[in-house]
């Protein structure tokens, strides 16, 4: 069962340049939601900017965030993967995986530039991608009689929740997406029109 209402995830995957003392930072943010997803595109990265000196990484991905990685891909160590990782945070998103590749420009940055480079790089790629928000879902199912059809369909018409299929038989049966907080809600609503002669399922739950 789904236990968070909503989650903020990246809308698009995005690409910027910054060019810092001669070094080329360049951040790409994606959209991912599974490891495997992360290093398919980790490789056609690495693969495109084959002359690159680093390709440093980071991700976070569960519906609470509870998966996290990251990679300095030779730069010292804390300088690079975990300021990825903590810009991802900071903005509160999930299931968004970021990498900068740098062409090294001949000039060291010391610890603290490379943690500012790798940081901007990683929060401008971020910011151009966008927010999207997602909402927990469910999917119902409510059977009830024809006499409860019409202050029901005028209930879900206030509440704005659109219905997405109806089965008429001996009784009649709704299919339609609503906010998961809105369950018991809507359960109470169909019990008071149908006068206790219902049906009431949740088929699926998921962020959309």
């Amino acid at each position: 069962m789904i236990k968070f209402m909503d989650i903020e995830t990246l809308s698009r995957a995005s690409r910027v340049e910054i060019i810092i003392k001669k070094s080329r930072f360049i951040g790409e943010a994606f959209p991912c939601t599974s490891e495997e997803n992360a290093l398919s595109l980790l490789k056609e990265v690495k693969q495109r900017e084959r002359g690159a000196s680093h390709h440093c990484w980071g991700y976070v991905m569960g519906l609470s965030g509870e998966k996290a990685r990251y990679s300095d891909d030779g730069e010292p160590r804390g300088t690079a993967g975990l300021p990825i990782l903590d810009v991802i945070r900071k903005k509160n998103l999930t299931n968004t995986f970021v990498i900068v590749t740098r062409y090294f420009g001949g000039i060291k940055l010391g610890a603290g530039g490379l943690v500012r480079a790798y940081t901007d790089a990683a929060a401008q790629a971020l910011d151009k991608g966008g927010v999207h928000l997602l909402s927990a879902m469910s999917y119902c199912r409510a059977t009830l009689p024809y006499t409860a059809l019409d202050p029901l369909e005028r209930f879900l018409s206030q509440k704005g929740w659109k219905v997405d299929r109806r089965l008429f038989e001996d009784s009649v049966t709704l299919f339609l997406w609503i906010p998961l907080s809105s369950q018991a809600e809507l359960e109470r609503s169909i019990a008071d029109f149908s006068r206790g002669d219902f049906s009431f399922d949740i088929l699926e739950e998921k962020f959309r």
